[in-house]
């Protein structure tokens, strides 16, 4: 089962990012272009800058510049692997990434951003305690880099040693973007709240159990009770960690809240939320207790979330949109489809899989709470397709806001995933920078129920795999 402090560092992961370039990020990299470095210690500076900076296309040129010039086996090519597992992971090349940082670690094992960029890719496995033990290592290698602190107090399993490296954290210069910093702060807010409590504590006799949904605005909703009061359904939504709660339950309820909390959704823009702890949340016959979530402003249209990976220590699987089956036991329900497993990874909170575009990669998150699937612009421009603009695109409406300027993919093309396939011809097209930033890798596109259909969906996070069976 994982850990319920794992669920809580994944929520957090989702909703306050990964680290943002600053200033003098941006002018470093600016500097080496101008300078135009030869030697591979200045091409490998070179490259992580300019990764940090979000161009980890530039990052991955200079990155195996620099390993073209390090001498074998020298200190210099360790730099060198660093700076190209950085820029691979960006651009969401994990595997490789993971393996950048291994061959850094065999040539200079006391590299502590190595082994935090090693626990990065674990996370995506996902081996969360060998992802501990890397961060671990980096934190006793650099105590002073936040985002190694941020990241271990996530996957730490005790509530004190959580707060004292949140506490750390806090005490340090920021590097991250105020968001980040922000949320932080919520969470140390939170922990306090929770006193001995464990969060997301799982209460249930049963051993599985099917919960009826219903299906709206083309999306999956499903029924909860909030400390043994009903609310109204909650969007089931894959591509979210965190709940949201409704202003009004908040209010009939008399909770308190705990901290102000900020979420980025798909239009980009931070939008602050109280942040709740939740006694008890009821989905069939299994109770989580002592939940954390963010409040929905009043008069708010969007919804109510239940973040599918809040159920990751049970096996849910979504069949057909019409029912979810919760499974406690580890194994598959007997009406489970036997059909293969595919590969899945949880990256920053979001489900990442893989898919293919006319003979390219793409990585795209899998969501069923979103109506609509949509391409990213940058992906659409990498692969050199083009983008219809103009006439009667509509804006979609994400968590946090609108994203505005939607385009259409021109021209025709297949998109396969999970052993699906789905044309593209008129597919919704969006700036998804902020998704990639949040994810810490290059997300090309979301996967919406429009192209799931009514496919059975068996997600397991344990072992980061998940299967599709058509009806």
């Amino acid at each position: 089962m994982i850990p319920a402090r794992l669920v809580a560092g994944l929520l957090l992961a989702i909703a306050a990012g990964f680290m943002g370039p600053g200033p003098a990020t941006v002018r470093a990299a600016d500097e080496f272009d101008a300078s135009g470095p030869e030697d591979a210690a200045s091409l490998s500076a070179a490259a992580r800058a300019a990764t940090s900076a979000d161009d980890y296309a530039e990052g991955l040129r200079l990155a195996r510049r620099a390993l073209a010039k390090a001498a074998h086996g020298t200190a210099q090519e360790a730099t060198a692997r660093l700076a190209l597992g950085e820029a691979l992971f960006r651009a969401g090349r994990l595997e490789e990434a993971g393996i950048a940082f291994r061959r850094c670690l065999h040539l200079a094992p006391e590299t502590a951003a190595a082994y935090a960029g090693l626990g990065r890719y674990l996370l995506t496995v996902p081996d969360y305690q060998a992802a501990g033990h890397a961060f671990r290592r980096a934190y006793q290698l650099d105590p002073h880099d936040p985002r190694v602190l941020r990241r271990l107090a996530g996957l730490v399993t005790t509530r004190d040693e959580a707060l004292r490296l949140y506490a750390h954290y806090l005490e340090l210069p920021p590097v991250e973007e105020d968001v980040v910093v922000n949320n932080v702060r919520a969470w140390v807010a939170m922990l306090e709240a929770a006193a001995g409590r464990m969060l997301y504590r799982l209460e249930g006799e049963a051993a599985a159990g099917t919960v009826r949904l219903t299906r709206a605005k083309g999306v999956p909703w499903v029924d909860v009770a909030v400390a043994g009061q009903r609310a109204r359904p909650f969007l089931l939504d894959s591509g979210a960690s965190a709940v949201s709660l409704p202003d009004s339950v908040f209010r009939r309820l008399h909770l308190q809240p705990v901290a102000e909390f900020k979420v980025r959704g798909v239009s980009g823009t931070p939008r602050k939320s109280l942040f709740v702890l939740l006694p008890e949340l009821a989905v069939g016959p299994f109770i989580l207790h002592d939940v954390p979530a963010v409040v929905l402003p009043p008069r708010s249209d969007a919804p109510a979330i239940l973040g599918l990976s809040l159920l990751a220590p049970l096996t849910p699987v979504l069949q057909g949109g019409r029912r979810l089956v919760l499974d406690r036991r580890g194994g598959a329900p007997r009406d489970c489809p036997r059909d293969p497993w595919w590969r899945m990874r949880p990256v920053g909170g979001l489900l990442r899989i893989d898919a293919d575009l006319d003979g390219d990669l793409l990585h795209v998150i899998f969501d069923t709470g979103a109506a609509r699937s949509v391409l990213s612009r940058a992906a659409l421009q990498r692969l050199g397709l083009e983008e219809s603009v103009g006439g009667s695109a509509t804006r979609l409406i994400g968590f946090t806001g609108a994203a505005e300027q939607v385009g259409r993919v021109k021209r025709r093309g297949t998109l396969s995933f999970l052993g699906r396939s789905a044309g593209v011809r008129g597919m919704a097209v969006l700036d998804l920078k902020s998704t990639s930033r949040t994810a810490g890798s290059e997300i090309d596109g979301i996967i919406g129920n429009d192209f799931l259909g009514s496919d059975t969906y068996q997600v397991d996070y344990r072992r980061g795999r998940i299967r599709v069976q058509a009806p």
